[in-house]
């Protein structure tokens, strides 16, 4: 009988540890504060990159989606420097994450040290696929690796669109931010599934008239994409940061407050307050939509839509290709008259 309760003592012991464990950690509001976003990240290492991952509730079922963050130049410098720029841990918050659906999304950032000059370039694909690999592996029973997304910034963008012509395949979508490079027109025959979505800004002093040179790309895309409606760019006619003012050093007008395009991503194309859409920005899609926002159904609304195509390309016949070239031919027409 004494052995009988002991083992029922363990036994209820065991199951309110498990429910204990079971119980949903509590989210992070938006209005927590930097730190407290901050702190919902963990810290790991592969190979030569360290990096931070957020991991969504896990206390439902189903796979989430895996968003991957690049960041520019000088933001590895340290680690978690990644952290401390772009406000990116925004997308940690309960507002953000619901934003993706029950069960959220994960997020990892990959940090190129300073051994690697602190800044991404195309000698690192694989490397930093590596990397997303093996985070893949380690929640393999919770990522859906047909929703795979990348964003970066500055040479993060230039990452970005390396990382895409490396692995066309791999990501369902990706979102260039002020790339310091632009593809080849070659590079985006490759992209015809990926939906992408391009930040720029005319007055970006570090690319010259970059929204001139994203432009021939952006059309090129619009022409042979299979999904021309998520085929976007978002071009700034001046930068703000989301609490409206411009970034200043000793009272004066910093000179790269111009390539600051990364807000409007991390704020969800909204100002701080969540509500005043965001200042000087103008978005088309690739079917010559303009586009506007509302609170809480915005980028991350229309990220959390996107997927890989599940099925292989089908054999092409001589009649798919010659209608291809029709539609491309009046896609090209059209992009024509965009912005």
């Amino acid at each position: 009988m004494k052995q009988t309760r002991k083992l029922l003592a363990a036994l209820l012991a065991a199951l309110t540890f498990c429910a204990i464990l079971a119980i949903p950690t509590p989210g992070v509001p938006l209005n927590a504060g930097r730190d407290a976003l901050n702190g919902q990240f963990t810290d790991g290492k592969h190979g030569a990159y360290d990096y931070v991952a957020f991991t969504p509730d896990l206390s439902k079922g189903g796979k989430r989606p895996l968003m991957v963050w690049l960041h520019g130049s000088g933001s590895g410098s340290s680690p978690r420097a990644q952290l401390r720029w772009y406000c990116f841990s925004n997308w940690a918050s309960d507002e953000y994450q619901s934003r993706f659906g029950e069960g959220g999304c994960f997020l990892l950032a990959p940090r190129a040290s300073a051994s690697i000059a602190d800044a991404y370039d195309a000698t690192m694909c694989g490397g930093l696929k590596s990397v997303i690999d093996a985070f893949i592996a380690e929640n393999r029973d919770y990522i859906d690796t047909n929703r795979i997304y990348l964003a970066g910034y500055s040479t993060g963008g230039s990452m970005v669109w390396y990382m895409l012509d490396a692995y066309p395949t791999f990501f369902a979508a990706a979102l260039p931010l002020a790339s310091l490079i632009q593809p080849t027109l070659s590079g985006v025959e490759k992209l015809r599934d990926v939906s992408i979505w391009t930040f720029t800004s005319d007055r970006d002093p570090y690319v010259g008239a970059t929204t001139t040179a994203a432009l021939p790309s952006f059309r090129h895309l619009c022409s042979v994409s299979n999904r021309p409606e998520d085929v976007r760019m978002t071009r700034f006619s001046e930068c703000f940061l989301a609490d409206g003012s411009k970034k200043q050093e000793d009272g004066h007008l910093a000179s790269d407050a111009e390539h600051y395009v990364w807000e409007c991503v991390t704020f969800d194309m909204f100002m701080a307050d969540g509500q005043t859409p965001y200042a000087c920005a103008s978005t088309k899609n690739g079917a010559g939509t303009q586009l506007t926002f509302t609170p809480g159904d915005a980028l991350i609304t229309w990220l959390a839509q996107q997927k890989r195509p599940e099925q292989p390309v089908k054999h092409r016949t001589w009649l798919d290709k010659a209608l291809d070239a029709l539609r491309a031919l009046l896609r090209a027409i059209l992009a024509l008259f965009q912005f």
